[in-house]
């Protein structure tokens, strides 16, 4: 399935194949999932999520204060 992810530190969209849940898109992407927020339209969605064929995805990194 194809998953269109919007990349807002880029400001790039690109489309990526894969099938399984949020986790494995990050993992195929190389992104540490402490790393950023992922959201589904106005939805927050973690790692377990399931990826739905066609949806578009939001990365937002996230940089963690000391």
């Amino acid at each position: 399935m194809k998953i269109r992810v919007f990349m807002e530190r880029e400001n790039k969209e690109r489309i990526v194949k894969i099938n399984g849940k949020v986790g494995d898109l990050l993992q195929k992407m190389g992104i540490n999932p402490e790393s950023v927020i992922i959201a589904r339209g106005k939805n927050l969605v973690t790692e377990g999520s399931a990826l739905k064929n066609g949806e578009k995805l939001r990365i937002i990194h996230i940089k963690a204060s000391d």
